[in-house]
């Protein structure tokens, strides 16, 4: 898989990563004002997960703890606008985390995860 730099990482549903093609239009990240309602729910959800991960060693303790560090920095200056600016929809808190930490870090993130 071609990887992005991670301060520019823009996920891996883009043509030249995984795809060959765009994505249709209506499969798209929800507008700003509709994934606004949910961005703390996600937020909770991927601090929840990484503690998970951790719980069943499926991630370095070491790795969880930067990624949970780094998660609590944004609540710092507010989840849902840091959230809507890293983009990526339900996926905001995985852009953020690959552009902070690295894809080798904070891209194991949605390991064993059952986002749709």
């Amino acid at each position: 898989m071609k990887k992005q730099k991670s301060e520019k990482y823009t996920g891996h549903r883009k043509t030249g990563i995984l795809l060959t093609e765009d994505i249709l239009p209506d499969m798209k990240a929800l507008s700003s004002e509709q994934e606004q309602l949910v961005l703390y729910a996600y937020h909770m959800f991927d601090k929840a997960h990484l503690v998970m991960l951790a719980e069943k060693e499926f991630i370095p303790n070491k790795d969880v703890s930067l990624m949970l560090k780094a998660l609590r920095e944004m609540e710092k200056s507010g989840i849902e606008k840091v959230r809507l600016d890293a983009g990526g929809g339900m996926h905001s808190g995985e852009y953020y985390l690959i552009r902070q930490l690295g894809e080798e870090i904070g891209g194991k993130i949605h390991l064993a995860s059952a986002h749709p």
